[in-house]
């Protein structure tokens, strides 16, 4: 992944020049929660790992300002290697791709010998 992937229009707006610290921590902070959202659909399984990340964040609170913005510059590191290939963005924004993103495999294509429980069957 890493530099190779782009980055949709709607995320690039968050690394503006000129931004103060608080800002950019602030922006940053967003950024990972909306970078693990992508990885993770499921909110349960989403909302615990922000509370890692959360906890990141107020472990490094009361830093100093050099080492703030170090932290800064290796989160962002961080946050774009670790992207996903193809971010969740509303299909009303400029490269929206979330729209029938997880939809699952029609009945037709399946193997008719494993087809899976019918409560678990697609019924559309």
């Amino acid at each position: 992944m890493g530099v190779r992937v782009s980055m949709p229009i709607a995320r690039r707006g968050p690394w503006a020049e000129g931004l103060t610290h608080k800002e950019k921590v602030m922006r940053l902070y967003r950024q990972s929660f909306k970078t693990l959202r992508d990885y993770d659909p499921d909110f349960h399984n989403w909302e615990a790992k922000c509370c890692i990340i959360e906890r990141e964040f107020k472990k490094n609170k009361n830093v100093s300002l050099e080492q703030g913005q170090m932290l800064v510059e290796l989160g962002k590191e961080r946050l774009f290697e670790n992207r996903h290939w193809q971010p969740m963005v509303m299909p009303y924004l400029p490269g929206g791709t979330y729209f029938q993103r997880y939809t699952p495999m029609p009945i037709e294509w399946c193997d008719h010998g494993a087809l899976p429980p019918p409560k678990y069957r697609f019924a559309g």
